[in-house]
């Protein structure tokens, strides 16, 4: 799903990539069209993955519960960011795309303590064990689903705040030499004037 920066800061995901598709050419909005269809069908995805296994994964009893609310949340920016309307107030729907995006960070946080923090027990194949219920069981689309999810913004994340670095070194490296270059310049302007004396002299 994909958040306007204004409104969210540094969004985990591949929400950034939407922003990054928008332009003025066929192949921009070709682009913007189709990753919106994909982050609308992995929303869906989730909401339907989590709405099957509510009940299935006994390891981690919300992990369902947030495969629906991360759907239904970033479904619900992408419509929000991707389909505007004049039907309401531009302030509303900022202020909506901000709680909303707020939420999803909350979210994606409580999501990676549920997903990491089972991830060394988990069971996702044996939901019985001696003929009794197995505690450690969670439903594999469930479990795997979950962490795919978040793994993949993690690793976006990680890039993203790896270019923001590097973006911000260039600027000071940049500044710190046109700086230099600035104090060089009447020193060499004054050995030159120097040197042209001593040449007519």
């Amino acid at each position: 799903a994909v958040v306007s920066t204004q409104s969210t800061g540094a969004m985990p995901g591949y929400w950034s990539l939407l922003r990054g598709a928008e332009g003025g050419s066929v192949f921009g909005a070709s682009l913007k069209c189709g990753l919106v269809i994909l982050a609308l069908a992995v929303d869906v995805a989730q909401i339907v993955i989590g709405a099957v296994g509510v009940g299935d994964c006994p390891a981690s009893t919300h992990l369902p519960v947030y495969l629906i609310l991360v759907g239904l949340i970033t479904g619900s920016l992408v419509l929000l960011e991707n389909f505007k309307s004049d039907c309401c107030n531009t302030s509303i729907l900022a202020g909506l795309r901000s709680s909303l995006a707020l939420a999803i960070v909350g979210i994606f946080v409580t999501g990676s303590i549920f997903v990491f923090g089972i991830f060394s027990t988990v069971d996702t194949e044996n939901p019985m064990i001696h003929g009794r219920d197995n505690d450690n069981y969670c439903n594999f689309w469930v479990y795997w689903a979950a962490f795919v999810f978040l793994a993949v913004n993690y690793v976006f994340l990680t890039l993203g705040v790896l270019v923001a670095i590097t973006f911000c070194l260039a600027l000071v490296i940049r500044s710190y030499t046109v700086r230099k270059g600035g104090e060089r310049a009447p020193l060499i302007e004054r050995d030159e004037r120097a040197t042209s004396s001593k040449t007519e002299v």
